[in-house]
């Protein structure tokens, strides 16, 4: 993620003897490509569980990271320091879902803005899988309410992220339900009132299997991407593809525009790669980077260009994938804005690494 002085990279890590333990890993890399600080080990225990995908989230806000971790049913926020040094540690947000009957994958999202945190994340919900919201101080103080975004059957919300536009806050997530479900925000001003009513990114479309979006800000509109299956199969069936979405759209608390629509990318299988999906701002337009599966060989990276409207300008396959492991962000300061950094994790032959890299910002010629 960018900071003030370059991106901060973290990871997990399963290190001998800790088997049982989820590890988190932190560096700093300068606007230069070198480390500056690091590799650190996060002096936090964060036990393993059996199928928690998510065990933190990390954002910098002006002069420290705050740090959320999932222990078992409780969620745990601590200051971290430039150089690595963790404070703090207090129980925010709602009860996390631990039952082994439908998930525990404690699934988050934390951004920064002026006055501290937003976070959401999948909890416990009368024994169902719900999204949460939830605000905090610049130190993790709760500040406000902690929402239940789901408004029918409180059943089964998954993958919340969350955005700052300048006003409030979106929250983007998934609805398991055919008609009513699917890729839907919610608004929440910035004084932390109640979150406004759901509405689809994209109004003419049903639910049918939407999978991990990510959602940004680029000052005038927002940016989603999800995965989907273009049909519901008949029972027993793989679907005839798996997409790669795209929307552009306005939201505030009474009111969802979309303003663009589109599928970037069309495969007859799923990447297995579940955390790649990204959307950034680029000025007036986004970069979107998610895996795309190919019938022989590991998976693509693909980064795109992509307009306000939607169209693709640009778009490159640096490498190849072979974890479950690429993270990119956009610079907005230092020497050259708009830079992309990437931290790629890579596993061949028993060995597993962690690289950096940055890609120039994207232009059309």
């Amino acid at each position: 993620m960018p900071t003030d002085r370059g991106w901060g990279v973290f990871w997990l890590r399963e290190d001998p003897g800790a088997s049982n333990l989820a590890r988190v890993y932190y560096a700093h890399v300068g606007f230069d490509g070198g480390i500056e600080i690091g590799p650190l080990l996060l002096q936090v225990n964060i036990p393993r569980i059996p199928w928690r995908g998510r065990y933190y989230n990390v954002a910098w806000n002006g002069d420290h990271y705050g740090l959320i971790v999932a222990v078992r049913a409780t969620l745990y926020y601590y200051d971290l320091s430039f150089e690595g040094a963790l404070s703090g540690g207090r129980a925010v947000g709602p009860p996390l879902f631990v039952s082994s009957i439908y998930d525990q994958e404690a699934d988050s999202d934390l951004a920064a803005f002026p006055g501290g945190f937003a976070g959401v994340i999948e909890g416990d919900c009368m024994g169902h899988s719900c999204s949460y919201a939830f605000r905090l101080g610049p130190h993790g103080e709760p500040l406000g309410s902690v929402y239940n975004l789901v408004d029918f059957d409180y059943t089964h919300q998954f993958w919340p992220r969350v955005a700052y536009d300048g006003i409030g806050f979106a929250v983007i997530s998934v609805k398991d339900s055919v008609s009513t479900g699917g890729v839907v925000t919610k608004y929440i001003p910035g004084t932390w009132g109640s979150p406004s009513a759901r509405a689809k990114v994209v109004p003419s479309k049903d639910y049918l299997w939407d999978e991990y979006p990510a959602l940004a800000w680029n000052g005038e509109r927002y940016g989603a991407v999800w995965t989907e299956v273009n049909q519901r199969p008949p029972s027993g069936q793989p679907p005839a593809a798996w997409q790669i979405h795209f929307a552009a759209f306005r939201r505030t608390i009474s009111a969802s525009i979309t303003l663009a629509d589109r599928v970037l990318d069309a495969r007859a299988n799923k990447s297995p790669f579940r955390w790649t999906t990204q959307v950034h701002p680029v000025a007036g337009d986004w970069a979107v980077h998610y895996s795309a599966w190919q019938p022989q060989g590991e998976p693509l990276a693909v980064f795109e260009y992509v307009d306000g409207a939607g169209s693709t300008q640009a778009r490159l396959i640096p490498f190849t994938l072979s974890a479950d492991a690429l993270g990119s962000s956009l610079q907005r300061g230092g020497p050259q804005p708009g830079r992309i950094g990437i931290a790629r994790g890579d596993s061949r032959d028993g060995v597993s690494t962690v690289t950096f890299f940055t890609l120039d910002p994207p232009r059309c010629e």
